[in-house]
C-alpha cells in the first residue's frame, strides 16, 4: 500500500488431502512442499492495457523479493509465457520472518477472473476490447478443440478425455532459434514441435537441432530447449511417426495427410489384419471386427482397416483385444503367486515397485505370456491400469520360498552407538542379512536407509516395529529402491 498499489490479498492453507495428492504424484517427500501457505496478490492496474498490467506485476514482485528472502528454484513466470488454457500469474515462493515458505501468486483482476472463471471470463474481456498476448495461445487451444468435436471417430467419453488432459497437462518453455518462447506439453518431441510451430514444417522435417546439436525428430525435448527443425522440399511425413508423436494435434496432421491414400492403405491394413488373427489361430468373423472397433472407439471397418495399415493397432493391441475374450464374465482373472506348482503361471516381479508377498497387488499381462506382478499403489501401474485394463489380472500371493528386496528409510538423532544397535537388531534378533546400510549426519541429526531381503510384509512389519523402538530413531519408513 505504501508503495502505491491497489491490491486485495487472500490466504490459503493447503489441506492434508491435497499435500497427500502432491507427494504421491510429484513423488516428493514432505519436507519439498513449499505451498503449504500460500498469499494471492490480486492487483488493480492504472490503467487497461497489457504493459501497465504487466509492468505491474514485476514492479510488486521487486518489492516483496526486496523484503523477503527467494527459493529462486521456484519461480514461475505465467506472464510473459502464459498457459495454453488461459492461465496467467506470477508465482514465488518466499521465506517469512516466521522462518517457514510461503508461494506467493501475483495476478491482476483480470487474470484472477481468467483463473477462476476459465473460457467465459477469458472471452468477455476480449469482447470488452482487452486484447493480450494470451488470445493466440488460447485461440489456438480452442481451435484445437473445435478439431476434435468434428471428429467422427471419438466417443463423448474420449473427447472428455482429450479436453480434460489438454486442460490439466504440464507444459515446458522451449525457444526457436531466434530466441522466441513456445510453450509445449511436457514429453513432447522435437516433431511435435515442428507441427506446432506450423503444419508444412512438420511435413517436410527431416532432423533437427537441439541445443545445437543434430538430434532425430524423436527427441523428446526439455525445458530450455533451443530447438530448430531441419526440413527439406522433397522430404514427407512417414507412416512410423504416429508411434513417437505425443501431441495430438501432430498426430492428426500426419493421419490427415495419409488419408489421401485411404484406399490403398486401408486394404494393407485389411490384409495385415488377416495374417495377425491367422497367426493367432483365429478365424475373422463379425464378432472379432466389433471387439475390435469397440477397443479402438470406430464405427467403420474402413477406418479400422486404415489405422492397422498406418500401425496405430500393432501386434501389442491385437494380443490385448483378442484377451479380452478371458474377460467376458466382468471378473478379472486370478492366478497364485507359488512357486510349489508346476503349472503356475509364469510371472515377474516389477522392478519399480518391488513388492513382497502381503502387498497388495495388480497384475498385467504381456506379450510373452507372463504376468508382471505390481503394488497397486505403483504409479506405473495405474498407468498401465488407464491403458491396458482388459490385461490386468488379480495376483494373490501363494507359498514362496524367496526373498524380496526392500529400503527402509530411517531418520532421527545422532548418538554413540547407533549404527552397533540397528546392525545387531536386524542380523541377530532378526537373523536377516542386510545387503547395503548407508547413513548421513548433519550436526546431531542423521538420515540413511537400509537394503535388505525379507519374505513377506509380516516379516518387514516386524523389523519397522523393532527399529522404531532403537532410542534415538524417530522416522522408519518403507521407500522404493
Amino acid at each position: 500500500m505504501a508503495a502505491g498499489y491497489r491490491f486485495t490479498i487472500k490466504k490459503r492453507i493447503k489441506t492434508p488431502y491435497s499435500i497427500w495428492y502432491k507427494m504421491r504424484t510429484k513423488h516428493v517427500p514432505f519436507e519439498q512442499i513449499y505451498d503449504l501457505y500460500a498469499v494471492r496478490i490480486i492487483f488493480e492496474p492504472s490503467d487497461n492495457t497489457i504493459q501497465t498490467e504487466r509492468g505491474q506485476a514485476y514492479l510488486i514482485f521487486s518489492t516483496i523479493t526486496h523484503l523477503y528472502r527467494e527459493n529462486l528454484t521456484r519461480r514461475r513466470d505465467w506472464i510473459s509465457q502464459p498457459k495454453n488454457n488461459g492461465y496467467e500469474a506470477l508465482h514465488c515462493t518466499l521465506m517469512s520472518h516466521a522462518g517457514f515458505w510461503v508461494e506467493v501468486q501475483i495476478r491482476s483482476h483480470r487474470m484472477d477472473d481468467i483463473a477462476e472463471k476459465g473460457i467465459a471470463a477469458h472471452w468477455a474481456y476480449k469482447n470488452d476490447g482487452y486484447i493480450s498476448e494470451n488470445d493466440s495461445e488460447m485461440d489456438k487451444w480452442l481451435a484445437e478443440v473445435h478439431d476434435i468435436l468434428l471428429s467422427n471417430d471419438l466417443s463423448a467419453l474420449e473427447l472428455l478425455d482429450i479436453i480434460h488432459k489438454d486442460l490439466v497437462s504440464s507444459e515446458i518453455v522451449v525457444f526457436t532459434p531466434k530466441g522466441e518462447q513456445r510453450a509445449i506439453h511436457s514429453g513432447a518431441t522435437a516433431l511435435d514441435f515442428a507441427y506446432l510451430i506450423h503444419t508444412e514444417i512438420g511435413n517436410h522435417a527431416i532432423a533437427a537441432k537441439v541445443n545445437m546439436r543434430l538430434v532425430p525428430l524423436s527427441h523428446a525435448l526439455k525445458a530450455g530447449d533451443q530447438v530448430e527443425i531441419i526440413t527439406a522440399d522433397n522430404a514427407h511425413p512417414k507412416m512410423e511417426w504416429v508411434s513417437f508423436l505425443q501431441t495430438r494435434y501432430a498426430r492428426n496432421r500426419v493421419i490427415e495427410y495419409f488419408r489421401r491414400d485411404f484406399d490403398a492403405i486401408a486394404a494393407d491394413g485389411e490384409r495385415i489384419f488377416g495374417e495377425r488373427i491367422r497367426l493367432m489361430g483365429l478365424q475373422s468373423n463379425r464378432e472379432l471386427i466389433r471387439k475390435f472397433l469397440d477397443y479402438s472407439q470406430l464405427h467403420e471397418p474402413s477406418e479400422l482397416w486404415f489405422r492397422i495399415g498406418l500401425g496405430l493397432l500393432g501386434p501389442e493391441e491385437f494380443k490385448a483385444i483378442i484377451d479380452e475374450k478371458d474377460m467376458s464374465t466382468g471378473e478379472k482373472r486370478k492366478f497364485a503367486i507359488r512357486e510349489d506348482n508346476a503349472h503356475a503361471i509364469q510371472y515377474k516381479i516389477a522392478e519399480c515397485c518391488h513388492p513382497i508377498p502381503g502387498d497388495p497387488v495388480i497384475g498385467f499381462s504381456t506379450a510373452e505370456n507372463v504376468v508382471m506382478v505390481h503394488k497397486k499403489s505403483c504409479p506405473i501401474a495405474e498407468s498401465l491400469a488407464s491403458k491396458y485394463g482388459n490385461r490386468m489380472v488379480v495376483p494373490q500371493w501363494g507359498v514362496v520360498e524367496k526373498e524380496y528386496p526392500i529400503r527402509i528409510s530411517l531418520k532421527g538423532i545422532d548418538r554413540l552407538g547407533l549404527l552397533n544397535d540397528i546392525s545387531s537388531y536386524i542380523s541377530q534378533t532378526l537373523g536377516i542379512n542386510m545387503r547395503k546400510l548407508q547413513l548421513s549426519t548433519d550436526g546431531e541429526l542423521f538420515e540413511g536407509f537400509i537394503e535388505l531381503l525379507v519374505r513377506d510384509k509380516k516379516n518387514l512389519e516386524r523389523m519397522v516395529d523393532g527399529l522404531t523402538k532403537i532410542d534415538g530413531i524417530s522416522d522408519v519408513v518403507r521407500t522404493d529402491i
